[in-house]
């Protein structure tokens, strides 16, 4: 009695045809020949579905991660100026550290809140890599408010921008400044 975990789940076949009768099986293709999937009944029908949903699963799971690297090491790739793009956002991050307080970086941290856990460390990186370069273009003494609201809305797309309409609504922001960004 053969293993399940030997057992495979087609083999392929060579099947030459005479008359419309198959006559030999041979395991090489002979000319003429033609494929055929004959089905190996070692595991039940059950099973069968099973590891064929399990294989399908985690092929879409490998093709999704597989596009979430891809993007990762394009951003990665130094552009004309020598630098990446992660490369930058670690600059302006660290040329302007000491510009934070500890309100502003209360206020980064409510306005990341909505991402996922597992994606805010990134998101947190790229808005105060945005808001780092807002704040050096204008070479500014101390990191202010709107800079942080500007490099917001600079660094989301636009369908996360209603939380942030939210939460400086109800912070009692004005939001006149920045409409022509939103």
């Amino acid at each position: 009695k053969r293993s399940l975990a030997l057992a495979p789940l087609f083999y392929i076949i060579w099947v030459r045809k005479e008359n419309g009768v198959p006559k030999t099986i041979i395991p090489c293709p002979p000319r003429g020949g033609t494929l055929i999937f004959k089905r190996v009944f070692f595991m039940s029908q059950g099973m069968f579905w099973v590891v064929l949903l399990w294989g399908l699963f985690m092929l879409a799971f490998l093709g999704i991660g597989g596009y979430f690297m891809f993007r990762k090491f394009l951003k990665s790739l130094p552009r004309e100026d020598g630098k990446s793009i992660l490369e930058w956002q670690e600059y302006y991050i660290e040329q302007t550290r000491h510009l934070w307080t500890e309100e502003q970086k209360a206020l980064l941290e409510e306005l990341v809140r909505p991402v996922p856990k597992l994606f805010r460390d990134v998101a947190r990186q790229k808005i105060a890599g945005k808001i780092g370069e807002l704040a050096l273009k204008e070479k500014a003494t101390e990191m202010r408010e709107d800079l942080i609201i500007r490099g917001y809305i600079l660094a989301t797309p636009r369908r996360d921008h209603k939380f942030l309409i939210k939460t400086l609504q109800k912070k009692n922001i004005d939001l006149t400044p920045y409409r022509e960004l939103l």
